[in-house]
């Protein structure tokens, strides 16, 4: 019960920290939202779904910011400010052998049905 109750914790840990550059909040109700909407159509059946949580480790502050807050792909407009302050929400969880948390993962797997796919 621990250990379950640990990883729940760091998931909104996690969480909470990448919210602090990178709220994605809107951008995934919305993705949510237009998954819901294909399967609405019928031309669409929802085939699967599973959630689960993946394992994350950050051997410290800077990796986290690398793979984080950097990627090649984003421009979360960091200042130094700002990494000043998520390095401090980072600190608390990060021991001697890094930072582990839980990300959770939510997967829907569609399949296009036969009346709707092209001839």
């Amino acid at each position: 019960m621990q250990q379950a109750y640990r990883w729940k914790s760091n998931d909104l840990c996690n969480n909470a920290i990448v919210r602090l550059f990178n709220d994605e909040g809107e951008v995934r109700a919305a993705a949510q939202s237009a998954v819901d909407r294909a399967l609405h159509t019928g031309a669409w059946q929802q085939v699967a779904e599973q959630r689960f949580d993946m394992p994350v480790h950050y051997a410290d502050f800077q990796t986290f910011e690398q793979r984080m807050m950097r990627p090649t792909f984003a421009d979360h407009a960091l200042t130094p400010a700002l990494i000043q302050h998520v390095a401090e929400a980072f600190a608390p969880h990060c021991g001697p052998d890094g930072a582990h948390f839980t990300r959770p993962m939510h997967v829907r797997l569609l399949r296009r049905c036969q009346e709707s796919q092209p001839a």
